[in-house]
């Protein structure tokens, strides 16, 4: 029995001196991890105070202010993105003096007429195409000839505007003849029409308007008198 008691005693010394050393291992790791803690973040806690203070610093002895610097800068931003917008176009109308007889007519002229090699009408025609509609067309618009009443030049864009509303992109591809219009030099006075398409006669997306001798039944809304022509300036 006695030895019993003895045995018990003994590893209850052990428990006894295992549990001091438990506890001060923790003790000794955790002072260990505060230590590496404290010398990872003062540097930088000096650092951001050193910063600081350079900072206020340089405030204290700059005599401009903030404003001042934007007020001297070339480029202030104003709110927009940085991109380019899009500028409306410059457009001026001109509406066509009244003429009697007068009926919407739409003339038109094979472009193979313009065969002087060394004018703008001819160089336009290089640089030109055939449209769906047998019309000759530059940069998405259609070649038309019209009196020099409305002071445009060869290769001047414009638009034509139509009584029902319809809008024609068209380019100055010829000069009607003064001797050939009427006072004012808008409309041809043997064909009374103020616009003369010039067409490739050779395609046969033409035929739809020349058994009419009208360019105006090219489109379904094309049947309508021109009202104004709108130059792009």
């Amino acid at each position: 029995m006695n030895r019993v008691r003895k045995i018990l005693s003994v590893v209850l010394s052990l428990t006894t001196l295992l549990s001091q050393i438990i506890s001060y291992s923790t003790i000794t790791y955790a002072a260990t991890l505060n230590c590496s803690y404290q010398e990872e973040i003062i540097p930088k806690k000096d650092i951001n105070h050193n910063i600081y203070d350079s900072f206020v610093c340089d405030l204290q002895n700059n005599e401009s202010s903030i404003e001042d610097e934007v007020l001297d800068t070339d480029f202030v931003y104003d709110g927009h993105n940085d991109t380019t917008e899009e500028l409306p176009l410059n457009i001026t109308t001109i509406y066509l003096p009244e003429y009697e007889t007068y009926t919407g007519f739409k003339s038109y002229m094979d472009y193979r007429a313009l065969s002087n090699v060394s004018s703008d009408q001819y160089a336009l025609q290089l640089n030109s195409y055939t449209g769906d509609l047998g019309i000759r067309m530059y940069n998405g618009r259609y070649l038309v000839a019209i009196g020099s009443y409305f002071g445009l030049n060869i290769g001047d864009e414009f638009d034509i505007m139509l009584e029902n509303g319809t809008i024609i992109p068209a380019v100055m591809g010829d000069l009607k003849d003064d001797n050939d219009t009427d006072v004012n030099n808008v409309y041809t006075v043997k064909t009374n029409c103020c616009t003369e398409f010039i067409i490739d006669s050779s395609s046969a997306a033409t035929n739809i308007f020349k058994r009419y001798g009208d360019v105006s039944y090219a489109a379904q809304d094309w049947n309508s008198k021109v009202v104004a022509i709108q130059i792009i300036n």
